[in-house]
């Protein structure tokens, strides 16, 4: 699942970041893998919210690699 509910910094976002964002999450196939771009994907987001003066970012709701192979 992809949008403001699920990706932390949604909104911040354009829509071709949304489409690559949700590409790569779909391409993945091994947990390691899709969890180091998730964090790096977080820290991106949180630099973002950071420099607009925004509230600190949101964890992810779920594990959005937990049905991947190690």
């Amino acid at each position: 699942m992809y949008g403001p509910k699920y990706t932390p910094g949604w909104s911040m976002m354009t829509d071709a970041e949304r489409t690559e964002h949700r590409a790569k999450m779909q391409s993945f196939t091994h947990k390691a893998d899709c969890q180091a771009y998730v964090a790096e994907h977080h820290a991106q987001m949180a630099e973002r919210m950071k420099q607009q003066g925004g509230q600190p970012l949101a964890q992810p709701r779920r594990d959005p690699c937990a049905n991947l192979k190690p």
